[in-house]
């Protein structure tokens, strides 16, 4: 796990950007995440018997490639934020 500076995010019409003052991560969750994610594909699907079931419904349902595009991505760790809106872009 790590923590990466990102640029600021571009305020497009209906988006509000937000000014963090304060952030949480359940750390105990987080940690157990980053250990699953560092097992193989058979481990994980061993120990997840039902969702290796849905894959292969979605696969007979949608197709092959849309379901690896849906399955394949980054897992983003759950964050709780507080701030203050700095700025925001709306039709007036």
């Amino acid at each position: 796990m790590k923590l990466e500076d990102a640029p600021v995010p571009q305020v497009m019409l209906g988006i509000v950007l937000v000014e963090t003052t304060a952030s949480l991560i359940s750390a105990g969750t987080e940690r157990m995440l980053a250990e699953f994610g560092k097992t193989g594909y058979l481990s994980k699907a061993r120990s997840q018997p039902d969702k290796v079931k849905q894959v292969l419904e979605k696969i007979k349902t949608k197709g092959l490639f849309p379901t690896i595009k849906a399955t394949d991505g980054p897992n983003w760790i759950s964050l709780c934020l507080w701030g203050l809106p700095m700025w925001h872009n709306h039709e007036s």
